[in-house]
């Protein structure tokens, strides 16, 4: 995992090498629309009772202190945790070509093969394709009282140099009803002046989940945006004292064109409508005992 960490900041530079210009008048309007964070400092012990909430560490040092609140009152033990790579390849005018969950060795010698190819996009060699790489990850910790806190988090290690609008759900089983307030979710990019939070242009809650829909951004102050990240959380509890266990999926949909914002969220399943390119990551799975 530190190679990967390693691989990415490399990438970063590269990708910066064809980094789109803006005004600084531009600037000013991305950061009015995207607030720059500012992180909040903790000491190891909080740390730590993040990390059994599921926070990587890249997540909780850009944790400001507005969204640490939403924490930073439960104490919880990690109790599951699924995680998967995705590649996806894209063409210039946004079509999909290829969606494929991968390893993260495979995942690491992407991004190697793409920081080898710097003098070529230096060069400003033209492409007919794009790849994403997608990691996502999804957590189960078990609160007190008997409530689950359910965090689907992922991070493009890669993004596609494409607009979209994407959709990161959870969705449990029906013996598993959500606790009335405790839905967050952040979607944060980086660029030349700092991290950026972005807010979600559109919120899905029904029976079976929750969703949000976000833009992955393509323009940045100074330099193009990069280390798109992101969750959406929330706790729950056992639908009648009778039950044991329960589980959980997260649900990514990588969308190009046409979303109407339309999200069904079903037990182990999300439909997106009206979205003419889309691709949906294969889903996690965590399973937790009450």
């Amino acid at each position: 995992m530190k190679k990967l960490i390693g691989i990415l900041l490399l990438s970063t530079l590269s990708f910066n090498l064809v980094s789109l210009d803006v005004s600084a008048k531009e600037s000013e309007e991305i950061n009015e629309e995207n607030p720059i964070i500012e992180p909040i400092e903790l000491n190891t012990n909080q740390i730590q009772e993040l990390q059994d909430l599921g926070f990587d560490n890249d997540e909780i040092y850009s944790m400001s202190k507005e969204e640490y609140d939403n924490f930073g009152n439960l104490n919880g033990e990690l109790t599951d945790k699924d995680e998967n790579y995705y590649k996806v390849v894209t063409n210039l005018e946004g079509e999909i070509i290829e969606s494929t969950e991968i390893s993260e060795e495979v995942a690491e010698n992407l991004l190697d093969i793409q920081n080898n190819q710097i003098s070529l996009l230096a060069a400003k060699v033209k492409e007919t394709k794009t790849t994403g790489l997608l990691k996502m990850s999804l957590s189960s910790s078990k609160l007190s009282g008997g409530k689950i806190l359910l965090k689907n988090s992922y991070r493009w290690l890669k993004a596609p140099a494409i607009g979209l609008k994407d959709v990161v759900a959870i969705s449990h089983g029906a013996n598993a009803v959500k606790v009335k307030g405790t839905l967050v979710s952040k979607h944060k990019y980086s660029d030349g002046q700092g991290v950026h939070n972005v807010k979600a242009s559109a919120t899905k809650l029904n029976y079976y989940g929750v969703a949000k829909t976000f833009d992955v951004k393509v323009i940045g102050a100074d330099v193009s945006p990069y280390d798109q990240h992101g969750y959406i959380s929330v706790q729950v509890e056992k639908a009648n004292k009778n039950d044991i266990k329960s589980n959980g999926y997260g649900h990514y949909t990588h969308v190009t064109l046409g979303i109407t914002g339309t999200v069904d969220i079903k037990s182990g399943n999300i439909s997106i409508g009206g979205a003419i390119k889309k691709t949906a990551m294969n889903d996690v799975m965590v399973t937790f005992k009450y």
